[in-house]
């Protein structure tokens, strides 16, 4: 019995130390980005992405939770798009800076299920006739955390696939400007 608590104390010692030590080896930040070109002049894309009353139509934590309770406040810099949702906590996404009609930088933050704040944006760069929109996501991980930096690509690039390609149908679907 006692030789079956070591065996099982030093796996388990093994483990951490082989936790601790790849720690120390893994990206500290991660960083997603997606794109898709929109037909439709840059102005016309950055107006409506800056409209947060308009997330709601394709922000995808929206689609995967409809019954979500969310509040937008203000415009411009400043101005929030807070959820609540079963399925995807508490957070708040607060413009940041704004560079018409080239860029959006918000603040990223969540509080529920857990607290954490990222870095995120939308750029916004013509392309043809188009307007290429790139969302991106950067998040500095503590150094136990730093294994997530593995995975949001995966986690986060399907999501903003499915805003991106919401954001192109909503926008193309407009009637074009007078």
């Amino acid at each position: 019995m006692k030789k079956a608590l070591k065996i099982i104390g030093g796996v388990i010692g093994l483990v951490v130390v082989v936790f601790l030590v790849t720690s120390a080896f893994l990206p500290r930040s991660a960083h997603v980005e997606r794109s898709t070109v929109i037909n439709g002049p840059r102005e016309k894309v950055f107006a409506y992405a800056l409209d947060l009353n308009n997330f709601k139509r394709w922000d995808p934590g929206l689609k995967a939770d409809p019954t979500a309770q969310i509040q937008v406040r203000g415009s411009g810099v400043g101005a929030e798009y807070e959820w609540r949702s079963q399925k995807n906590g508490h957070g708040m996404v607060t413009v940041t800076s704004l560079e018409p009609p080239g860029a959006i930088r918000g603040r990223l933050e969540f509080f529920e299920p857990f607290s954490d704040v990222a870095s995120v944006g939308w750029n916004f760069e013509i392309e043809g006739a188009g307007t290429r929109v790139t969302c991106t996501f950067d998040q500095e991980y503590p150094y136990l955390l730093r294994f997530l930096s593995l995975c949001m690509d995966r986690i986060l690039g399907p999501m903003y696939e499915q805003s991106l390609a919401s954001l192109k149908s909503d926008l193309e679907a407009l009637p074009p400007a007078q």
